[in-house]
């Protein structure tokens, strides 16, 4: 009772605190939360990208979010990573995880939303709408996109060599769906668990591409449009970062 309160009515107006999540630290807790130390946080996603990025790999990732799962591809040995994340917000506070690790060399960040915007942490105002048909070429394509997947799977023009994916069962993207499509264009589908899930999450890896069936999208693709405006103040702070880049209409 007294958490459901906490969370409901005075978490959100709390100053923001370091935590650690799957070992990685990122200011992402509240000042008075009860744990700020979270082992298992992502953990079959965090895992898979562990098992499955190897040496040299380009990494699209689909939900830069705190910027955990860019550390774990970069530490896995990735060359680059490519990040698309919907809320200005979090790209703050995702560049501030790989600052602290000494990280983002290898990284850039495009202030974009892929396919449908299901659930976006925070604000998406000044983000664009890319394709999925327009994302950049890559070996490995992961989503954390809070139920977006499903219209990112179904815009797909070509699947790269290895596809892993978060579900959001409550959010419109339950297992079953998701691997019923991972199937129709990959030979080799499966699942790591999450233990402590209570929703049904699960990641899914997919390898060994077939390619999309009747050889090309499954969906007619959507221009880019933007969202709305964004402070000038705001878009320089973004600039500071050399690898943050705007995805702007053609």
């Amino acid at each position: 009772m007294l958490k459901r309160l906490y969370n409901a009515i005075l978490r959100d107006h709390l100053p923001r605190t370091i935590g650690v999540y799957a070992g990685v630290p990122a200011r992402s807790a509240r000042l008075l939360d009860a744990t700020k130390v979270h082992p298992l946080y992502k953990q079959g996603l965090l895992d898979a990208i562990e098992a499955e990025v190897d040496d040299g790999d380009t990494v699209c990732l689909i939900g830069f979010g705190r910027g955990i799962s860019t550390v774990y591809a970069l530490r896995a040995g990735a060359e680059l990573v490519v990040a698309f994340e919907g809320s200005r917000e979090m790209i703050r506070r995702g560049w501030e995880t790989l600052e602290m690790q000494g990280l983002g060399e290898r990284v850039e960040v495009r202030h974009a939303i892929v396919g449908d915007a299901v659930d976006v942490y925070g604000s998406c105002a000044g983000a664009t709408v890319v394709s999925p048909a327009d994302l950049p070429e890559c070996d490995v394509l992961v989503m954390d996109c809070e139920g977006a997947e499903i219209s990112i799977l179904e815009g797909l023009a070509t699947p790269p060599s290895t596809g892993i994916v978060e579900t959001h069962p409550r959010k419109g993207a339950p297992a079953a769906d998701v691997k019923a499509l991972l199937k129709s264009c990959y030979a080799s589908v499966t699942k790591y668990e999450y233990p402590a899930a209570e929703d049904g999450s699960v990641a899914l890896i997919a390898t060994d591409p077939t390619g999309i069936p009747d050889g090309g999208v499954r969906q007619q693709p959507r221009d880019a449009y933007e969202l709305g405006g964004l402070p000038h103040d705001e878009i320089d702070q973004l600039r500071e970062h050399s690898n943050f880049t705007e995805t702007t209409k053609p």
